[in-house]
């Protein structure tokens, strides 16, 4: 029964996916010290047939089922900086937007030229996208993990922008220095 659920759901999503169904909330980050804004998380949501919004727990395990993490991610990451452009340029306080990824798209090989080309494109330096990305994605294979984090230094994202979300629901994110 939960296979065939599961199978359901990946499905409704591939649908979803062409009748824009998916949001993008923003939720404030905050300096502890000023409590000024100083950037936002992109939180993504479904609203299957237009019905109440359902939290990504909700989904992604059938997206990652459905091999749909791939198209939501970039969904994601697009919208989020397309945002954040748009808030800049209407004087907006969020200095930055933190977006989470897949293990899925981390793997690909593509995924620096392609985070490269999403802030090329809504005209952003690379220092205000901040990636979340859980341990699990970064311990499938570190070796090349390490690779594509020493490629997007190289293209002027900061230390501070990887982000390492642990899995362990008591941990805290935290900071990843490679």
């Amino acid at each position: 029964m939960y296979d065939s659920a599961r199978l359901l759901v990946g499905n409704q999503l591939r649908a979803a996916l062409g009748r824009n169904e998916f949001r993008l909330h923003s939720q404030p980050q905050l300096d502890v010290q000023t409590g000024q804004i100083v950037g936002m998380e992109a939180l993504l949501r479904w609203s299957p047939d237009g019905g109440p919004l359902l939290p990504p727990d909700l989904f992604i395990p059938a997206a990652e089922d459905s091999g749909l993490t791939l198209p939501i991610g970039a969904w994601v990451l697009d919208t989020a900086c397309a945002q954040l452009a748009l808030w800049r340029r209407t004087g907006h306080p969020a200095t930055r937007v933190a977006v989470n990824g897949s293990p899925q798209q981390l793997a690909r090989t593509d995924f620096v030229a392609t985070v490269h080309d999403v802030c090329l494109r809504h005209q952003l330096a690379p220092s205000v996208l901040e990636l979340e990305l859980t341990e699990r994605g970064v311990v499938q294979n570190p070796e090349f993990t390490a690779r594509q984090f020493s490629a997007l230094r190289a293209l002027g994202f900061g230390s501070r922008w990887m982000i390492l979300r642990r899995e362990n629901p008591t941990c805290r994110a935290c900071p990843l220095m490679c």
